[in-house]
């Protein structure tokens, strides 16, 4: 008989049944990500949580909402033969529970569990104000300490004379903006990108405040921070647009202006990226009109804020990105969700479509997330004339950050 114990939320169990060398494992899904540990469906699958070596030979799980229960063991085949003996019992109890639930109103779990934001990081620190100090905290950019300084832990650094500090026009109170001015016929705007050594794996969250003068409409090429990792790390910027596919090489995330409507969507290039025109693949788009689609709030400061959760192994597609402006989700794709289709290069979201596949973000685990693009790229301003975009309170972390508390 398998032992267990009362199942609460967030929750891990481990528990050996004497005898038998069976091994129970529960599992709950903790704020929409899974346990240290993790198991997954089908015999033979391993088991990463402690004393690894000895639960390796046979196994099987199966999902009872919100769990998924993994049935390990030490003793080979024999065991195998005992689990899979086993199987009529469970099969049995599994349809028993399915039944009990259907009265009880719950439905088994058929798809990936969402994301949910729980409490901001940032609504703890009022105007951000130590926000750099949180321990989910991985990387802050205030603007606030000069632009020598802030030059200096860049690695490559673009129009650094077209650079400069606004304390007066920011998001919130104490609050400092970057602001990269360009100027037609002269340059085509200027950046700051940083390499991260070593990277960054696993869950992502990125937040940053722009603000775009409508001034600059209709001149807009890419004007964003991109997320993104190379193969290997360089320290500079190296996006290779126009080539499909390098999932060993390359990832690069952006949310930005994209089209002559005002509209804001996502720029993505990534292992199974769709081509466009001619074969060739720029950044792949997948809001398109959604009904959470936005527009670029002109001459006002806008959050965003980007979730992204990268494949593992590197030969799956259960990849996510989320993406919030001001707070409010505009949009989330991973394995099963949502329904819609490719049209060339874009996905668009259709309830009466299939579900979408995942990010298979790489095809190489030592490809990761290693880099920020701070990035203002307009090369079509007119002789003469001149174009600016202003950023503030970048941050990136381990878990949902959310827009400043004032």
């Amino acid at each position: 008989m398998l032992k267990s114990d009362a199942f609460a939320p967030g929750r891990s169990a481990f528990h050996e049944s004497g005898k038998t060398g069976r091994i129970l494992k529960e599992y709950t899904p903790a704020n929409g990500e899974w346990l240290a540990g993790e198991a997954r469906y089908g015999p033979g699958l391993k088991n990463y949580g402690k004393n690894a070596n000895t639960f390796l030979q046979a196994g099987f799980c199966f999902v009872i909402d919100p769990r998924i229960l993994c049935i390990f063991s030490s003793r080979g085949t024999e065991t195998l033969r005992n689990v899979l003996s086993l199987f009529m019992t469970v099969k049995q109890l599994t349809c028993i529970l399915l039944v009990l639930a259907g009265i009880a109103g719950f439905k088994p779990l058929h798809k990936p569990v969402r994301h949910h934001p729980g409490s901001p990081i940032a609504a703890q620190y009022p105007d951000d104000r130590g926000i750099e100090q949180d321990p989910d905290v991985l990387y802050a950019e205030k603007f606030n300490d000069g632009m020598p300084n802030i030059r200096a832990r860049y690695t490559d650094v673009v129009n650094s004379e077209g650079m400069s500090l606004d304390s007066v026009d920011v998001p919130a109170k104490g609050c400092v903006a970057l602001k990269i001015t360009n100027q037609g016929g002269k340059n085509d705007g200027g950046h700051l990108f940083r390499m991260f050594d070593p990277g960054f794996d696993s869950v992502l969250y990125i937040r940053y405040y722009v603000k775009y003068p409508s001034g600059s409409k209709g001149y807009i090429h890419h004007e964003s921070v991109w997320i993104g990792g190379y193969h290997p790390a360089t320290r500079y910027p190296n996006p290779r647009a126009g080539t499909c596919a390098l999932g060993d090489q390359r990832i690069s995330i952006a949310y930005e202006p994209v089209g002559p409507r005002d509209d804001m969507d996502t720029y993505l290039y990534w292992g199974d990226m769709r081509a466009g025109a001619r074969g060739k693949c720029y950044g792949n788009d997948l809001i398109n009109g959604s009904p959470q689609s936005k527009k670029i709030p002109w001459d006002q400061w806008m959050c965003v804020e980007l979730m992204i959760r990268l494949n593992h192994p590197a030969t799956a597609s259960n990849g996510e990105l989320q993406v919030w402006q001001n707070g409010t989700a505009v949009g989330h794709w991973g394995p099963g969700f949502p329904n819609g289709k490719w049209l060339a290069d874009s996905w668009m979201n259709d309830k009466a479509g299939h579900p979408f596949e995942g990010f298979r973000w790489r095809t190489n685990e030592k490809l990761n997330l290693n880099y920020i693009w701070i990035e203002f790229y307009d090369d079509t301003t007119p002789e003469g004339a001149s174009h600016h975009i202003k950023f503030s309170n970048l941050v990136i972390a381990k878990r949902y950050i959310g827009p400043i508390k004032r």
